[in-house]
């Protein structure tokens, strides 16, 4: 198997692959247990696979393989193993209208700001507070499509409240500083509190990607999306009043997270409604999924 790295858009392939046969009377095959305990069967074909990953090179890959015997995750985050943290060499690249302080990043004047790049934050809380009357509006000049949030709090907050992120991301890939995204809003290592927030026209591969973080959802909506509406990885919360239409993937697609999604119109949808995958849980209650 292969592994892409979906944050730099690099490919791996094994340095070492060897079969190794183990003699013996036995005909059963060890379990998924006994391989990562090193605890074999006799005459079990094993396959060994080395990679070699930088250190630097840090992010989810997925493995691509045809042959895979069993099921191992098809997923794995890479963190540096000299730190707990997570260290970036992207630069922060916030508009001037945004205040810093020892809190992180604010904006809580409402208003329409024409973007000409995008915004990518790093090690930082983020707090965007407009009002139901007056909200945020993020648009690209003239209307024009404009490069999206990337946002990384490494376990800190970010609070979306009354915000508007217009004509956003790039299929299939969204780049920030040369690194590519598949979210046109990519939202890592965040406590997540988001209400009343609209993702429109979204020509990214996910309008809205939310990876290792903890989620509080609230009337959510994404109209006129590309591909995937909210796409959520090793992630866990709740969504509640999304509403969800002329999307061109899933509405909401999940992998290793745990949601609670409550309350909800999905319309017109070309893929799924909901996509429940790689070892995540879902409960759903008042959900309505239409054409």
């Amino acid at each position: 198997p292969v592994l892409f790295n979906r944050d730099n858009n690099l490919f791996l392939t094994p340095i070492i692959q060897n079969d190794i046969i183990l003699n013996g009377p036995d005909k059963d095959c060890s379990s998924e247990a006994d391989l990562f305990d090193d605890r074999y069967r006799s005459n079990e074909r094993v396959t060994i696979l080395k990679y070699k990953i930088d250190v630097n090179s840090v992010g989810f890959y997925r493995f691509y393989g045809k042959n895979i015997t069993f099921d191992f995750p098809s997923f794995f985050y890479f963190l540096d193993p000299k730190s707990n943290k997570i260290e970036s060499k992207s630069l922060n690249l916030v508009p001037s209208i945004f205040t810093e302080n020892n809190n992180g990043f604010s904006l809580d004047n409402g208003g329409v700001y024409e973007l000409s790049s995008g915004i990518n934050i790093v090690d930082s809380n983020l707090y965007l507070k407009g009002t139901s009357t007056n909200p945020i509006v993020f648009k690209g000049k003239g209307d024009s499509n404009w490069d999206g949030l990337r946002l990384d709090c490494n376990g800190g907050n970010l609070h979306l409240e009354n915000v508007i992120f217009k004509n956003y991301g790039k299929f299939p890939y969204t780049s920030h500083n040369g690194n590519f995204f598949t979210g046109g809003v990519s939202i890592y290592n965040c406590n997540a509190l988001i209400n009343n927030v609209k993702f429109i026209n979204a020509d990214s591969e996910d309008a809205l990607n939310i990876i290792n973080s903890k989620l509080n959802a609230t009337n959510l909506s994404i109209e006129n999306s590309k591909s995937d509406g909210v796409d959520l990885d090793f992630s866990h919360g709740t969504i509640n009043n999304m509403v969800a239409k002329n999307i061109g993937g899933d509405a909401l697609d999940i992998s290793f997270s745990n949601i609670e999604f409550y309350n909800s119109n999905l319309v017109n949808v070309i893929d799924k409604g909901i996509s429940v995958g790689e070892n995540s849980v879902i409960d759903i209650n008042n959900v309505l999924i239409a054409n």
